[in-house]
């Protein structure tokens, strides 16, 4: 728990073995000390070498050191409580949207479902083709909706907005849902008399 101090570094065998033979500097004062919190050791400070080739380490210099590495300690210390506080928001906010992260994965893994079905029901070529198009991107939904919440846990997010046709957007949501809303009873329409563009990740 105390600190070590070497006024004759250069002499000491131990210290010699400890650094490399190309070591670029000529170690003649040593103060190694520890770096603790909350009695938990955090780290090891070394310093080497007074200015003056005749000096040495007093003991207002190890004052000082004592000041500065408590310093240290509580703001390492300090940085990973907050960022053991962040990870465990992180995982507190998973756990808070689970419900919705599962209603959500619900919706694409019902439209493949419901693609499926119409498929093999369908006769025309073209239009199967199109259902499999369909399905292909609600599987690609499902694959970035999974990566989305590994990325939220690893605290990173990745948006990436492109210059996008708003009635694709809205042709391509019509699509996906107009089967399913007409299954439920209800008459389903969508118009779009828009034809510029949109920054838009199409993906999320």
């Amino acid at each position: 728990h105390g600190s070590y101090v070497s006024n004759r570094a250069s002499k000491e065998a131990l210290l010699g073995q400890s650094f490399p033979q190309n070591f670029p500097l000529t170690i003649r004062h040593l103060v190694c000390a520890p770096l603790q919190a909350s009695d938990k050791l955090v780290g090891i400070l070394i310093i080497f070498n007074k200015s003056e080739k005749n000096e040495f380490f007093r003991q207002d210099d190890l004052q000082l050191v004592r000041s500065f590495t408590s310093q240290i300690a509580r703001s390492i210390e300090t940085w990973r409580l907050r960022d053991e506080k962040m990870k465990a928001d992180r995982l507190a906010s998973i756990g808070n949207m689970m419900s919705a992260i599962v209603h959500d994965l619900r919706t694409p893994m019902n439209n493949i479902y419901g693609f499926v079905d119409l498929m093999q029901e369908e006769e025309d070529a073209q239009i199967r083709s199109e259902y499999a198009g369909i399905i292909s991107e609600q599987i690609k939904t499902l694959t970035n909706m999974t990566k989305d919440v590994l990325d939220f846990a690893k605290g990173k997010t990745s948006i990436l907005p492109v210059k996008y046709p708003v009635d694709k957007l809205i042709t391509n949501f019509s699509k996906i849902f107009e089967n399913d809303v007409k299954k439920q009873g209800y008459l389903f329409e969508a118009s779009c008399e828009a034809d510029g563009m949109i920054y838009v990740d199409p993906e999320k």
